[in-house]
């Protein structure tokens, strides 16, 4: 069996694949493959997916905690949007954080994670600048589970640092940076695992403050976030992958 979890392998190849060995897909958005097995963690069941066997739901997230024995504190904001943000929330999400600061409003330092292939870290740089004391900037960070620990709340995307999120324990405000979060992120409001808040700088530095200050808010999505995302993904799948390939063996 080929397990494939790359959006950069086409449907027309895995097609092909599949017609001679069993391939499995974890996709993060919809896409109408011929496949044997198909992943979704999203919240939103897609019911028309066209596997012979669909594991749907973020009780599949395949991210895993990573225990260690340092003892962090919670002062820390986090602005996670993912490796590339060509939406540039990112930059809103500062900008916001920015207005905060200049008012008194908010104490805690802002860590901010961004991959190394995005086409606005120059532009962080230069939003950060005259912050300095407030943010600091992590490019392809490894040890991303030693952020979360420390981070009281997140201005995050719904994608997989999302599960990874509601594992640890961070609550987070969601912002959509394409069409298709929206309804992601409706789904995790509506399973009080997150808030929402649009592209607007304006939003985003209200939601900001209600999270801040809101500390039954933030316990209430750290509870029921750990309700939807348990750790056990990854042999969850492993288990299912087994029993298919013991049921429709090749």
């Amino acid at each position: 069996l080929i397990l494939v979890d790359s959006y950069k392998i086409k449907s027309p190849i895995l097609n092909s694949l599949n017609n001679t060995i069993p391939v499995a897909v974890i996709l993060d958005n919809f896409k109408k493959i011929n496949v044997d097995i198909i992943i979704s963690v999203n919240p939103t069941e897609h019911r028309s997916y066209r596997g012979k066997e669909n594991l749907l739901g973020a009780k599949y997230a395949p991210v895993l905690y990573n225990k260690t024995n340092k003892c962090y504190k919670k002062n820390k904001i986090l602005i996670s949007m993912g490796l590339i943000d060509k939406a540039e929330v990112t930059l809103k999400a500062i900008k916001a954080l920015k207005r905060l600061y200049k008012k008194k409003l908010i104490y805690h330092n802002t860590i901010i994670t961004i991959g190394k292939d995005s086409p606005i870290i120059r532009n962080i740089e230069k939003e950060i600048y005259e912050y300095k004391k407030y943010f600091k900037l992590f490019i392809d960070e490894k040890n991303i589970s030693d952020i979360y620990q420390q981070t009281l709340f997140a201005v995050g995307a719904p994608g997989v640092s999302q599960l990874e999120r509601l594992l640890f324990g961070v609550p987070t405000i969601l912002v959509h940076q394409n069409n298709l979060h929206k309804n992601i992120i409706k789904d995790w409001v509506e399973k009080e695992c997150a808030i929402m808040a649009s592209s607007r700088i304006s939003s985003i530095e209200n939601k900001i403050l209600k999270i801040y200050n809101g500390k039954k808010i933030r316990t209430k999505m750290i509870k029921n976030g750990k309700k939807h995302v348990d750790g056990l993904g990854s042999k969850r799948i492993s288990r299912k992958l087994t029993q298919y390939l013991e049921n429709n063996g090749r």
